[in-house]
């Protein structure tokens, strides 16, 4: 047991992995710059008051839904913003060519903003990363 944990404890160190900064939000109080931005851009898109937007609502639910090309236009705000790339793979569960319409069935603006602020984590920890 004492060799497994030794052995996990080497990998963490040579893979450079920093225990004092956490990789993701642990909930989604660590993500609300971000759900502020997606709330106010989206309702700007949908044309709608921002309280309507409810954060844990599925995005193609929301009154009025959006569509897939709202979808890609908060996708490219975000990215914008936040000098970061939003995976499909992580938007996405659904590996199967053609379903990006799935995007709108499996993500809230709580999932957004919980992806938008790993990312951000992930940037902002790399070498060489400008994010302020």
């Amino acid at each position: 047991m004492k060799t497994l944990l030794i052995a996990l404890f080497s990998m963490l160190v040579l893979s450079g992995c920093d225990s004092s900064k956490p990789v993701g939000p642990t909930n989604i109080s660590d993500a609300q710059e971000e759900i502020t931005f997606i709330r106010s851009t989206l309702a700007t898109q949908l044309n709608v008051p921002e309280e309507q937007l409810k954060s844990d609502v599925l995005l193609g639910k929301l009154n009025p839904p959006m569509d897939e090309m709202a979808l890609v236009n908060l996708v490219m705000a975000i990215e914008q913003k936040y000098d970061v790339t939003l995976s499909e793979d992580k938007l996405l569960a659904s590996k199967k060519p053609n379903q990006h319409h799935l995007m709108l069935e499996q993500n809230t603006l709580n999932k957004l903003a919980i992806i938008t602020h790993d990312e951000r984590n992930v940037a902002e920890s790399s070498p060489g990363s400008t994010t302020p």
